[in-house]
């Protein structure tokens, strides 16, 4: 549907990592101003969940701010 509607923008997300691996904060920072695209951003991050365990960090968990960017070519 975005990209029938010809929707293009950069959705940035903060993702907690637990120790397990498992998400344990997920939120939007910043729409790209299409709920749509915000929506798939945040399935897209759980979808794949687990992580790798954080701990080579030297941390419990850990904390990443993330971009992504969808673009029509």
């Amino acid at each position: 549907m975005a990209k029938r509607l010809s929707h293009e923008g950069v959705v940035h997300l903060k993702l907690v990592i637990a120790a397990n691996g498992s998400i344990a904060e997920l939120k939007l920072l910043m729409s790209s101003g299409y709920s749509s695209l915000d929506n798939a951003a945040l399935e897209a991050v759980k979808k794949a969940a687990p992580f790798p365990d954080p701990q080579g960090y030297d941390r419990k968990d850990i904390a990443l701010t993330i971009p992504l960017s969808y673009s029509l070519y």
